[in-house]
């Protein structure tokens, strides 16, 4: 379990303290103060757990390619539930109704219209995807009408590579720091050149993978388009994502510190490192992946190194190479597998201020309230009311009209 649960001891125990240090310890007091007990810690629990949960959420890129595309043309009837887009008000005219009462009947009157079209029929442009099935993407029109068909729809074929990104429990983003705690220096070492990970999505569907550091000449278009493409292969029938990052003058700890930066990658990524010096030419290499077999690593490493030591990159060839050794030896790790480090799950400096910050509050809010229902919170008056669980009363008693006479026959026995 995680250590900050044990803050739900603090509202666990405030109504009761309340109790021993008021001297109110009693069976009557125990249900009210439960009930608080319990209130206030689900409270509190189930804010921290959120939080929790929130540092093990991430996303990862699926990878898959275009099936088919489709036209969808559809006619533009007046007042008529449909797809069309050019909607206007048309046939506007002045309807009276009763809007009295039965004692004081009215006569009101407001504008009703139909809704025409600008034109008799519209039509939309699909691509289908093998990751969300039919009509996925819906491609944005040159016209209003979509009489023109849109080039981006036309040049789409089938086979393109398709990207999405998708959400998950990663209980691997908590734990990196007792994972990978001996590569801090590394990250230290190279925070200024470290790269972002790449996973934004464009133009709908794509996505580039291709990662550079330093000085590095490549064609990016040649590269991003040559991994997309071995992933319509590799995506369907690997569940994995591939990167490659493309370093120069760094040294061979410089996987390790993208590694501990980019917090560990996704369960399905396959990232291969190629160091290169100022002429292009690879120097080293370097594969890190959470495959079930640790041989994709070794094998992708050593299929590098016999190709390209000391030559300059070519990406067709490189690609071709990553695609032959995942589909080989890749196997995808199912999340279940680290399930043992969401105990392990480190929160940020912020999110432990904020939890101490409404573990305070809900215990002020639970002390607060045992003491409202005790009648004992300072300041406060408390005016006659039911007490349904029988209370002590400590309200200061209000003088009766015969204490009043009592208190005047006493007076007249001293006049003299």
């Amino acid at each position: 379990m995680n250590p900050i649960y044990f803050l739900l001891i603090i509202p666990l125990l405030a109504p009761f303290l309340v109790l021993f240090f008021t001297k109110r310890f009693k069976v009557e007091n125990m249900l009210p103060a439960l009930g608080i007990m319990l209130g206030s810690t689900l409270a509190l629990g189930l804010i921290i757990g959120l939080i929790v949960n929130h540092t093990t959420q991430d996303r990862e890129v699926l990878n898959g390619f275009v099936t088919t595309k489709e036209i969808n043309r559809f006619t533009c009837p007046v007042n008529t539930g449909n797809p069309c887009e050019n909607g206007y008000d048309c046939n506007c005219h002045t309807v009276t109704y009763s809007c009295g009462t039965d004692k004081s009947p009215q006569t009101c009157s407001k504008t009703e219209c139909d809704t025409c079209y600008r034109y008799a029929w519209e039509q939309n442009f699909y691509i289908d995807s093998s990751l969300q099935g039919e009509r996925a993407y819906k491609i944005s029109r040159v016209d209003d009408q979509g009489a023109i068909t849109p080039p981006r729809w036309k040049n789409a074929k089938h086979g393109d590579p398709v990207s999405i990104t998708h959400s998950y429990t990663n209980y691997i983003l908590g734990a990196v720091d007792s994972l990978f705690s001996e590569d801090g220096k590394s990250e230290e070492k190279y925070k200024a050149i470290i790269p972002a990970y790449p996973i934004n999505i464009y133009d709908y569907y794509r996505i580039d993978r291709l990662v550079t550091v330093g000085k590095v000449n490549v064609d990016r278009k040649a590269w991003n388009e040559s991994i997309s493409r071995i992933l319509v292969q590799v995506g369907p029938r690997k569940q994995a994502n591939i990167i490659v990052v493309i370093a120069e003058g760094v040294d061979m700890d410089f996987a390790n510190a993208v590694r501990r930066a980019w917090r560990g990658f996704k369960k399905n990524d396959i990232v291969v490192f190629a160091g290169v010096d100022a002429a292009g030419k690879l120097t080293w290499t370097r594969t890190m992946s959470w495959s079930k077999a640790s041989l994709v690593n070794i094998r992708m490493e050593n299929q590098m190194l016999e190709l390209f030591s000391g030559k300059v990159l070519e990406p067709v060839l490189f690609t071709e190479t990553v695609k032959k050794v995942s589909l080989a030896h890749f196997e995808r790790r199912s999340m279940d597998e680290f399930e043992y480090l969401k105990d392990q799950a480190k929160l940020s400096d912020t999110q432990t201020v904020w939890i101490w910050i409404l573990t305070i509050l809900i215990s002020v809010g639970a002390v607060a309230g045992q003491l409202h229902l005790l009648e004992a919170l300072p300041f406060a008056t408390y005016p006659e009311r039911y007490n349904p669980f029988g209370l002590p009363d400590r309200r200061p008693r209000v003088p009766s009209p015969q204490m009043f006479a009592r208190v005047n026959r006493n007076k007249s026995r001293f006049r003299l």
